[in-house]
């Protein structure tokens, strides 16, 4: 099913972006990102907090369009298999559904230090 498909990928994505600070990292003290970016542009010190607020407003509208997006695609391939007859609303509800738990799941494992430890044996 397709829509299982997408919304898996659209929770694997949403929860990766929300876990690792996208959207509310805003909120937060500067980034890793933000303290590079300060320290390759080395302004004076009265425009330090003009920077440092610019980058925490570019990193929580990158991260909220990147949620939307992958809401939007998700949505519109549920809505795609329902419109062109391929499932029927309870195949297609099913099937997101799944693809939740699932992405859910994955993003879980993907996070443990076994899966971590194994990523980082088999690539090397």
């Amino acid at each position: 099913n397709h829509s299982c498909f997408a919304w898996f990928c659209c929770t694997f994505v949403m929860m990766y972006v929300v876990k690792r600070g996208g959207v509310w990292a805003a909120s937060k003290l500067p980034s890793r990102c933000c303290d590079r970016i300060m320290n390759t542009i080395k302004p004076p010190t009265n425009e330090k907090h003009q920077w440092t607020s610019l980058v925490k407003l570019w990193n929580f509208l990158h991260s909220s369009c990147t949620i939307i997006l992958a809401l939007f695609l998700a949505i519109g391939c549920s809505y795609s298999r329902v419109y062109l007859g391929y499932h029927s609303p309870e195949q297609v509800y099913a099937g997101s559904v799944l693809g939740m738990v699932l992405g859910a799941f994955w993003y879980h494992l993907f996070q443990t230090k076994v899966v971590r430890g194994f990523l980082i044996v088999a690539d090397g």
